[in-house]
């Protein structure tokens, strides 16, 4: 679950308008400046979000537009084609969620991969380090919608079918972290009927780095490890 601005040339001039358009100048401003430290390693937060079935807003999102949605492995993701950029679905990218067993709950038109999320069933990272949640829920990570698909709330249908894909297999529910000053995301969230319980603070960059989670998190099992 991730927005961010542009780091330069004319189009981030558009972009910031754009967004200082929907969150005010101030909120812009605040995601730059947390976005700038976030990137040099100084401090990042992140808010836990999590979502259950009775909290799914029906109306984020339309269950009955044409296109196919599946869930896949790692291996059936990387032999299909995808309207993303290859960076999102690099082949480092797959190797490590294959190794940890992830899946991804994607749609397709005519074949090809318009949107997704990647769901970690055991273990997580965030800042490039692990982090334990509870095992009755599924971690969820990565969403992305192509350009031209943007707009009709596939990523919110996607979560909605892949929160019921998982409960139907004895899961509870999903979690999350969303960047605290991602607030496109966050009001995305909030609409689709995720509950944010605390955050997670990090501080540095690498072994140097500390990380808190606040004690709200704990009703996801959430669990930062020191490794």
């Amino acid at each position: 679950m991730s927005t961010t601005l542009p780091a330069h040339d004319s189009s981030r001039r558009r972009r910031v308008r754009d967004y200082a358009s929907r969150h005010g100048y101030w909120r812009t401003g605040l995601h730059l400046a947390c976005d700038g430290l976030r990137h040099a390693g100084v401090v990042a937060r992140s808010i836990v979000v999590g979502l259950r079935p009775e909290h799914v807003v029906r109306s984020a999102f339309d269950p009955g537009v044409a296109f196919e949605r599946r869930l896949l492995t790692t291996n059936e993701v990387a032999g299909l084609p995808s309207a993303a950029p290859p960076n999102q679905l690099s082949a480092a990218f797959l190797a490590k969620a294959e190794t940890r067993g992830d899946l991804c709950y994607a749609i397709l038109d005519k074949g090809v991969i318009v949107s997704f999320g990647w769901y970690a069933l055991t273990t997580a990272t965030l800042y490039g380090r692990p982090l334990d949640f509870e095992r009755d829920y599924v971690f969820m990570y990565h969403g992305y919608t192509a350009g031209h698909y943007r707009g009709r709330h596939l990523h919110a249908l996607g979560l909605a079918e892949a929160l019921a894909t998982f409960c139907a297999r004895g899961r509870r529910g999903l979690v999350s972290v969303i960047d605290a000053v991602n607030f496109d995301s966050l009001a995305s969230a909030r609409r689709l009927g995720f509950i944010e319980r605390g955050s997670i603070l990090q501080v540095g960059r690498g072994v140097c780095s500390v990380r808190f989670a606040t004690p709200a998190t704990r009703e996801f099992g959430i669990r930062v490890v020191e490794a």
